[in-house]
């Protein structure tokens, strides 16, 4: 077989895993890891959002503490941390998490300070997806 043979099997065959994936419903690495590693997929996401927490813990100590801009700078990154979860249940605390983060932020740039009830939504939430980290490590 020649090279250049060669090379279009193998460009035939990336191109029919790439579909068979893409059938799956799988369109990025960090999807196929989930596939074929949630366990490990949903370590990573709890590290990540770990240190997030921490970060938004050390800003909420600070003396010049701007709510909005904690909790405007924790939700992306806990929604990140939810795109890599392996677990559906983590995902969906962790998303939880998020938009009460959102909406604690929102609430920080109305009025400077925050309602009960979003505050007890991202506690509820954070210690569901912590207490699943805590079983999972």
């Amino acid at each position: 077989m020649a090279e250049g043979q060669k090379a279009m099997a193998w460009i035939g065959v990336a191109a029919s895993a790439v579909a068979v994936l893409a059938f799956f419903g799988i369109t990025s690495f960090d999807e196929l890891r989930n596939a074929i590693d949630p366990a490990g997929a949903s370590s990573d996401a709890c590290e990540q959002a770990a240190k997030a927490t921490q970060e938004l813990r050390d800003k909420e100590g600070s003396n010049d503490f701007d709510g909005s801009e904690a909790f405007g700078d924790y939700a992306p990154k806990i929604r990140s941390a939810a795109g890599k979860a392996g677990d559906q249940k983590l995902k969906s605390l962790m998303l939880d998490d998020a938009d009460a983060a959102e909406d604690m932020a929102d609430e920080y740039a109305r009025n400077d300070t925050y309602s009960v009830s979003s505050n007890n939504r991202l506690a509820a939430a954070r210690n569901q997806w912590t207490g699943i980290c805590d079983k999972s490590s």
